[in-house]
């Protein structure tokens, strides 16, 4: 496989001494903006239109001029025009974008005209719910650039689902306009995909978040041609075999991803391979074959004998590696995409070839060693999947990485062959981290731009001049403190071996109360000259009350374990009930009343409760049972009794569990406690809707996890002790818990 290593495909020429053109100049113009005439594809129509849109309100806003807008056919004679899309004057020119690659856009200034155009393409996609994410914009593209170089403007607020202009876009006084006469602009995207489904169709293409049109990455594949609620009840020999019995896993959303399957059966390979010819019919230039998420093998004879190999992750690459081949024979063109992920994170050791061409490798997380063990490959090209954000790691609703951080990793990425990539959990909280959002996707076009003028553009447009020295400082105290305490990476293909991150105590190490006292300080200072009504400030205002709230949780919840007292208690309690009426009094989406409507890009209320999920979980002190805390005789103490036998457990308080997240059921879960002189007794009450998985454990075993399993962690100072109980007689798991999070499970 050959490389071609591309920093930034970007050609700008200025002359050395230039006359301008002006395009307006105190409020007047002479200019009209011409768009193509209109496309057969009205979608596409309206897309290409919104460009000619862009610039005309975007000088409207910065001069006061009004530049009317027309269809090519339809122009004014003899006036001079900026045309938008690819309009027939530019074959005067011999400029012809039908050739560039998609999202490829340029700037030609010819005579007095003035020409923005791109790569554009409308969706190949057939019989699909129409979608700006499925257009090729070129064009509207350049339009943002144009307006950003030259009219004052900036793309810094998220719109979520806008396909148009909205409040994000802001456009800075520029009384006189002007372009060099001669200026002539050229860049190819360095990225083709870039997770487009972010902050609204202008956010996105203006900050280099492109969608890859005719793709769709989508790693947990084999659920979409065999869904678990189609096929269980009339095939159950269609999902794996697992000590015993067919695996049925539970039908809530996340885990539509995660069905297993008896690969080897002959009628499950051919529900694969025709999803997979389906989409090559439907339109799709990119199918992605990927086994379900946590996966878990069959252990039928006939899956233990496939391939001839006891090895799962080769099982899995040989299997895809013939799907790809035969798709590629039956529709010549499609690229396949393939996850490296979970059990295939490692290289196939069968083969070093593909049989055909256009195979494309999908790897989660992009490490440098894994992308170089892929360069004896035939391969089209990588993809991977980036996690750098999201409310899944131990931050929450916070951001995540320092900027000098993110403008490292997106500089070696651009050194790398991979052309897509996945920003999982981007979004988590658009208006705190917008700034590091921002940057990202400023860093996508050029990984070398300044870190100080990417801020000062954001704090400026998004918030006015004004507010933006304080806002400015700010965000560079939060950027200071992760970089001070940054996180460590975790592997997500290895869960039986990841460490997790304590969040509280990254937290306290953030945000203590000293920080937060100077976070306020300048947050106050810049609300002075902000508009309370601007989506951007008002948002802004919701997650950043949102993390001093839960900051002031996690001080007392640190203070409490370290000096146990009924002040703190009942501190603790007050701090947890304000955050808790704060999230509870937080605006609804009218059509999902269970999600957040407009800050944390409407996250479920259950998700903001818990404070993010996997890492994310603040270890359940966001879900306290407050009215417990406040006891004066706590139920929590333990009560004296013998054994489980004893009568006093019915007097005993039982206290309840509420579900914490989206992988939380909600059953009449609760505990009591109770001690002896040899031991803590903890009686659980947890209900199955169906009976324990068999399977032969050992103690301390990792497999304890793949069934129902009770947790405890009782703390006593530094020290903690980890117990879990699987429903199986003798399954069990116990350990010493130091404070760096290390383990010795040799402590029984």
């Amino acid at each position: 496989m050959k490389y071609i290593f591309i920093l930034s495909a970007l050609f700008v020429f200025f002359p050395l001494i230039s006359a301008e053109l002006v395009i307006a100049d105190k409020g007047m113009s002479e200019y009209q903006i011409v768009i193509p005439d209109q496309h057969r594809d009205k979608l596409f129509d309206k897309y290409i239109a919104l460009g000619g849109n862009v610039i005309r309100t975007a000088v409207r806003k910065a001069s006061g001029a009004e530049l009317p807008v027309r269809r090519e056919s339809v122009k004014i004679p003899g006036r001079s025009a900026i045309y938008v899309g690819n309009c027939r004057e530019l074959k005067k020119y011999n400029i012809d974008p039908g050739r560039f690659q998609p999202w490829e856009h340029g700037i030609s200034v010819r005579g007095r005209d003035i020409f923005v155009y791109g790569g554009d393409a409308p969706t190949p996609f057939k019989n699909r719910k129409p979608s700006y994410l499925h257009n090729t914009l070129g064009s509207l593209k350049a339009a943002c650039f144009f307006a950003e170089r030259f009219v004052n403007t900036r793309f810094v607020g998220m719109s979520l689902y806008s396909d148009g202009e909205n409040h994000g876009v802001r456009t800075l006084p520029l009384k006189k306009i002007t372009i060099p006469e001669k200026f002539e602009f050229r860049a190819k995207a360095r990225f083709r995909h870039c997770d487009g489904n972010t902050g609204g169709l202008l956010y996105a293409v203006a900050n280099n978040f492109f969608f890859d049109c005719g793709a769709e990455y989508d790693v947990h594949y084999h659920p979409r041609a065999v869904p678990q609620e189609k096929y269980f009840k009339s095939n159950p020999e269609y999902f794996a075999l697992i000590n015993g019995s067919r695996y049925y896993h539970g039908a809530t959303a996340l885990n539509k991803a995660r069905p297993q399957y008896c690969l080897s059966n002959p009628a499950v390979q051919e529900l694969i391979f025709r999803e997979a010819l389906s989409r090559a019919d439907a339109g799709y230039k990119v199918v992605e074959l990927g086994q379900s998420d946590g996966f878990k093998p069959c252990q039928c004879d006939n899956c233990r004998k496939w391939y001839g190999t006891s090895k799962w992750n080769e099982k899995l690459w040989l299997f895809h590696r013939d799907l790809a081949d035969r798709l590629q024979k039956a529709r010549p063109g499609v690229e396949i995409a393939i996850a490296c992920y979970g059990p295939t994170h490692n290289i196939p050791a069968s083969f070093d070839r593909f049989p055909g061409k256009g195979v494309i490798i999908d790897v989660a997380p992009a490490t440098a060693e894994l992308l170089e063990s892929w360069k004896k490959f035939n391969l089209t090209g990588m993809a991977a999947w980036i996690y750098y954000f999201g409310n899944y790691l131990p931050c929450g609703y916070t951001p995540a990485y320092d900027l000098e951080f993110l403008q490292r990793e997106n500089l070696r990425l651009h050194n790398t062959p991979v052309t897509s990539f996945y920003n999982c959990g981007l979004m988590a909280s658009p208006a705190l981290g917008g700034p590091w959002i921002y940057a990202w996707g400023q860093f996508c076009a050029d990984p070398r731009k300044s870190i100080e003028v990417i801020l000062r553009d954001y704090c400026r447009f998004g918030f006015g001049e004004k507010a933006a020295p304080y806002l400015i400082r700010f965000f560079k105290f939060i950027d200071r403190q992760m970089k001070r305490f940054p996180l460590e990476s975790e592997d997500f293909n290895d869960f039986s071996s990841r460490r997790r991150i304590n969040a509280i105590k990254l937290w306290n190490m953030r945000y203590p109360r000293s920080v937060i006292a100077e976070l306020k300080k300048l947050f106050s200072a810049a609300m002075k000259y902000c508009d309370p009504a601007d989506p951007m400030v008002r948002e802004l205002k919701i997650e950043f009350e949102y993390m001093v709230l839960s900051a002031a949780v996690c001080h007392l919840a640190e203070e409490l374990e370290k000096n146990p007292c009924d002040e703190k208690r009942l501190q603790l309690a007050d701090a947890v009930d304000a955050r808790r009426d704060f999230i509870n009094k937080l605006p609804r989406l009218s059509w999902a009343p269970a999600h957040i409507s407009g800050a944390f890009r409407n996250t479920k209320v259950v998700r903001l409760q818990a404070g993010g999920y996997d890492s994310g979980v603040f270890g359940g002190v966001f879900n306290s049972d407050t009215r417990l805390l406040r006891l004066r005789n706590r139920s929590l103490e333990a009560v004296r009794v013998k054994d489980f036998s004893d009568p006093r457990w019915k007097s005993i308080r039982s206290i309840k569990l509420l579900p914490m997240g989206r992988d939380t059921l909600e059953l009449p879960v609760s505990f009591q406690l109770g001690y002896n002189e040899k031991a803590i007794l903890i009686r659980c009450s947890a209900p199955l809707k169906k009976p324990p998985v068999k399977m032969p454990l050992e103690r301390d075993s990792m497999k304890l996890w793949r069934n129902a399993v009770w947790e405890t962690v009782i703390a006593a100072g530094d020290a903690r002790r980890h117990f879990v109980f699987n429903p199986l007689p003798g399954s069990s798991y116990d350990a010493v818990v130091d404070t760096r999070d290390r383990r010795n499970t040799r402590w029984n």
